[in-house]
């Protein structure tokens, strides 16, 4: 891992000192690079028999002359090495090779002629250059604000390792950084392991683990390697460090997999964003500035789901690929809208490689509460299936989660229980069943349980329209579902509201509850229910079961289900009970009844849950969640603003609805 902070010595007798712009910066004899901390701000401008630092401060370039030094030298024959560190000072042993080299014109980094820092501005995006005689990148001097260095507890929780004056070329990152030059070092840049990020096979039949030779495909490893004098293009050749751009590569395990997606790397960054880390202390918020880009293996498509989820934390610069970023454009000043410069860039200051690989089992909730206020102005009503307002503002509002076209896990029946659930009287079912003897004695959170006048239950398919997925989970009352990825959705329910999750026969507790279980108990908001398939009456063969490249291991996951409506209903009347009350839920947790098979028979199961989940919660804790709830809200709305202010805009600012057409573009 690169040291920003650390300093380079020197036996050099012409090393001067100078402020600028409140950084301490050392000039050289010349060179077309140095230590980052020695360079902040600076730039290497090679003339004929001489070398000068541009300084730029402010948004404009102010000159320091450096030691002139009269010999056969120049930046573009020292190219990236420091003067001190392989010049005639400190390193004679080198001089007479480092002379031949100079005339020669040639050795690693020789090519680098201008290792220049690129700074730019918004303002500066309308008048692209068409760049400099010999090819590379024209440096804009209009001046940028860089994103603050990442802060230490991200940097942490997000797995990442710092690289400094890095070109990226078609997925490989190129070091400019003297510290791994050949010529003066023995060090070999820092490696990245990705060895334990793998991925399931994107494909239309589902989730691709169930295959043979679709589960766990390892990503390709990542190449970091020294710069030579035979880069291929001409931004490698002269390249251009945009001090402006900070790009933080990730890796994601299961990457074409929303659930997992959703449930490691979004909810660990929402976390550091929130300004609490995965242990709730208060943490310094990363800036959004930054340029989130994902490493898809072999240069797969970003999936829409995983660019809705990060454009809501990195606001300023659309989340990328890796292949797009580092591709060979042959107009290297193409517009882009991941970069500061607004245009391609691929050499950088500062490059964050980062790898986020485990789910985090809570938190998700809140997760799903940032994203519904990020996109509030974007999402549609759903009219079209409940009056969330009007006639249905008194009806528990039932969503059963419809596969047609599944090759597995589909609830075949689903016609049947549609009917039979729309014609359910709420007030007469609990007459008919009574005052159930877990309530006897139970708390009440809210004083009474939410009434309900009818029951309005529709099926939806999940998945083909992101943010109208997002505003219909925000409007219903229960969701019922197969376990699988339509079941995340119940991270964007309202308090109070539930989640009924129907496992396939044989469907083995152990590795289903370290899911949706676990992770709403955890977050206390959403209330979880479960139906056990158990009778091989109620399961049905998947499509690829017979075949032999499907997985046996996953036999049991893939079946079809049958659901009794009489177990479901079960379930609804306790719903209907509780009233969308926690402490009620509490009572109906303890008692057992949360959890059936389909014979309407209670099964023991309860999660492993650090603080001993529903069954030790108090009114104290579910105030203090609804507290926090409300001040993540406040975050939101101050860093939304600050963004408005930031741009000198006001509420519909033309840089809102400049990004709001790239959002609009980008989904």
């Amino acid at each position: 891992m690169r040291n920003t902070d650390e300093e380079s010595s020197s036996a050099s007798n012409i090393n001067r000192s100078h402020t600028v712009g409140g950084i301490s910066n050392s000039s050289h004899g010349c060179s077309g690079k140095a230590t980052s901390h020695q360079l902040s701000g600076a730039s290497c401008d090679g003339r004929a028999g001489s070398c000068h630092w541009r300084v730029s401060t402010s948004g404009r370039d102010a000159q320091a002359q450096a030691a002139t030094r009269q010999d056969h030298s120049s930046c573009a024959h020292l190219g990236s090495l420091p003067f001190e560190r392989h010049h005639l000072y400190g390193r004679p042993r080198l001089a007479p090779l480092l002379v031949l080299l100079m005339l020669m014109g040639s050795g690693p980094g020789a090519a680098s002629a201008r290792a220049t820092r690129s700074k730019s501005s918004e303002g500066s995006r309308g008048s692209r250059g068409s760049g400099k005689e010999d090819g590379s990148n024209q440096a804009d001097s209009s001046g940028c604000q860089p994103p603050e260095p990442l802060p230490g507890s991200a940097f942490k929780h997000w797995g990442c390792q710092r690289y400094n004056m890095m070109c990226i070329d078609q997925q490989q990152f190129v070091t400019y950084d003297p510290e791994f030059n050949p010529l003066i070092s023995t060090q070999k840049p820092p490696g990245f392991d990705v060895k334990d990020v793998v991925y399931n096979w994107p494909n239309p039949y589902g989730n691709g683990d169930k295959f043979e030779r679709g589960k766990d495909i390892h990503v390709p490893g990542v190449v970091i390697r020294v710069n030579t004098s035979e880069e291929a293009s001409p931004d490698l050749q002269h390249p251009v460090f945009s001090a402006c751009t900070r790009p933080i590569v990730l890796w994601q395990r299961w990457l074409y997999n929303v659930g997992e997606v959703f449930e490691s790397s979004f909810v660990r960054m929402w976390m550091e964003f929130r300004g609490k880390d995965l242990n709730g202390a208060v943490v310094q918020a990363p800036d959004p500035r930054h340029s989130l880009v994902l490493a898809t293996p072999h240069g797969l498509r970003v999936p829409r789901y995983a660019k809705m989820f990060f454009n809501s934390l990195f606001t300023q610069y659309e989340v990328t690929s890796l292949s797009e970023l580092s591709a060979r454009r042959h107009d290297m000043k193409e517009p882009s809208n991941s970069t500061a410069e607004g245009y391609h860039v691929r050499c950088f200051e500062e490059v964050l490689l980062c790898k986020i690989r485990n789910r985090q089992d809570s938190g998700l909730n809140s997760a799903g509460a940032h994203l519904l206020r990020h996109y509030r102005d974007r999402l549609p009503a759903v009219s079209d299936l409940f009056d969330v307002e009007g006639g249905d503002a008194d009806t528990l509002k039932v969503v059963i989660a419809s596969r047609p076209n599944a090759t597995g896990r589909a609830i075949l029946n689903e016609q049947e229980l549609l009917d039979a659930c729309s014609q359910m009287d709420p007030q007469q079912q609990l007459e008919d069943a009574g005052e159930p003897g877990w309530a006897k004695g139970a708390e009440s959170y809210r004083g009474e349980r939410r009434a309900f006048k009818r029951v309005k239950c529709v099926a939806h398919v999940f998945g083909r329209d992101i943010m109208y997925d997002l505003a219909l989970a925000q409007a219903i009352d229960v969701l019922v579902a197969t376990h699988g990825a339509a079941g995340y959705h119940s991270f964007f329910m309202s308090r109070g509201a539930s989640f009924v999750e129907v496992m396939p026969f044989h469907f083995t507790p152990q590795w289903a509850n370290i899911y949706y279980a676990r992770m709403l108990e955890n977050d206390k908001k959403v209330l979880y229910w479960q139906v056990w398939i158990q009778d091989s009456a109620h399961a049905h063969a998947s499509a690829f079961e017979k075949s032999e490249v499907f997985r046996d291991e996953y036999v049991h996951r893939e079946h079809h289900v049958t659901l009794p409506w009489s177990v479901l209903q079960q379930h609804l009347v306790s719903i209907l009970q509780v009233g969308a009350d926690a402490l009620r839920y509490k009572a109906a947790y303890k008692a057992g009844v949360h959890c059936i098979n389909d014979s309407g028979q209670q099964v023991e199961f309860r999660p492993n849950v650090a603080d001993g989940g529903w069954t030790a919660v108090t009114r104290e804790e579910l105030q203090a969640l609804e507290e926090q709830e409300r001040a993540e809200a406040e975050v939101d709305s101050a860093r939304r603003a600050a963004m408005r202010g930031a741009n000198g805009e006001g509420e519909t600012g033309e840089g809102e609805r400049r990004t709001a057409r790239r959002r609009r573009r980008m989904l």
